[in-house]
């Protein structure tokens, strides 16, 4: 991303502002364009990654920004069934049980609109008060606890994101592996247990699990 060379941004404000890019960006573009945008993302993550001169922390930020770019876009690419949502303009909500993985990156998005309808985001540390979510990032958990969390939502319409190694075989129905070939991994058995369906272009996109 471009950045203002007329202006000397602090480090903390140039993440802040690229972080509302980022998520502004993504709710606006059709699915086809959020995942380009996602893959360049990761592209640039794993350039950084692989040259070793960027520093930690900015490999973290593009790894961040390449997670927030596509939880828009598994919103945007993902059908749930009929009767999920009371109203034709019912928010999406979007929840993050345990630590935020995206470094604070999608903290702008409420009241955003993804496909017609306006983002919610909540944060939270107890799998019940998830229940009212369409998507939910388990990040920072313990095996056993991710366990639980997984078996308390498997039979809720939710979509479950997570980035660790064991998620999809948990039970959990997306799981990032920032693999260059396969960047996230599918529990096709969990997605329709779940009673949801995703876009061929995201499926082809992933590792499918059967």
């Amino acid at each position: 991303m471009a950045r203002d060379t007329t202006t000397q941004w602090p480090d903390d404000a140039i993440v802040a502002r690229d972080s509302a890019l980022v998520a502004r960006n993504s709710l606006a573009r059709p699915l086809l364009l959020v995942i380009g945008v996602s893959m360049m993302i990761f592209s640039q993550w794993m350039a950084s990654s692989q040259s070793g001169t960027s520093g930690d922390d900015k490999i973290e930020v593009s790894e961040n920004k390449f997670k927030a770019a596509y939880c828009i876009s598994f919103l945007k690419g993902t059908d749930w069934p009929d009767g999920v949502f009371r109203s034709s303009s019912a928010p999406f909500v979007l929840g993050i049980l345990g630590s935020d993985p995206f470094g604070g990156m999608l903290d702008g998005i409420t009241n955003q609109l993804v496909r017609n309808r306006p983002v919610i985001l909540k944060k939270f540390q107890r799998v019940e008060e998830a229940k009212d979510c369409h998507l939910v990032v388990l990040s920072a958990l313990s095996e056993t606890k991710l366990a639980e969390a997984l078996a308390d939502l498997r039979d809720s319409n939710i979509l479950t994101v997570g980035d660790n190694e064991k998620f999809t075989r948990l039970g959990g129905i997306v799981t990032f592996t920032l693999n260059k070939k396969h960047p996230f991994e599918i529990n096709k058995k969990a997605m329709k247990q779940a009673g949801l369906s995703m876009d061929s272009q995201m499926m082809e996109l992933g590792k499918v699990i059967r």
